[in-house]
């Protein structure tokens, strides 16, 4: 086996340890569509859902009304600053649904970048 393919295999098994054992969850999402293009497997542990179930989850389906407005606001200003070169995005608590229907609070640090398509959020 080439050293190559032996790298990529250790970088794959370490990227899949250090996705299920997160105590949070990293994620990327696009924020012109606010639809999650990745999440980490941590994700379950948090809210209930896999992360296919959270990735096809409207952003309105995982918070009460009050959260995804204030997610949306950061989301506008991260945007503006973004486009001028100015520090973003920063934290905001949310209030989030679990799949048991049960409310949470989780923290939210959140920062754009650019990726060939546009601006998306990484967490």
């Amino acid at each position: 086996m080439s050293k190559i393919i032996e790298k990529l295999k250790d970088l794959e098994k370490n990227h899949q340890l250090l996705s299920e054992k997160l105590i949070d969850a990293i994620w990327v999402a696009d924020v012109e569509t606010m639809e999650f293009e990745y999440i980490t497997e941590s994700i379950q542990r948090l809210s209930g859902y896999t992360p296919n179930e959270y990735i096809n989850l409207s952003f309105e389906k995982r918070m009460p009304p009050e959260s995804f407005q204030n997610v949306a606001n950061l989301l506008e200003e991260g945007i503006k600053r973004f486009k001028k070169k100015e520090k973003p995005i920063g934290t905001i608590e949310v209030e989030l649904i679990h799949k048991s229907g049960k409310h949470y609070w989780g923290e939210i640090r959140a920062k754009l970048v650019k990726d060939s398509e546009g601006p998306s959020v990484t967490v």
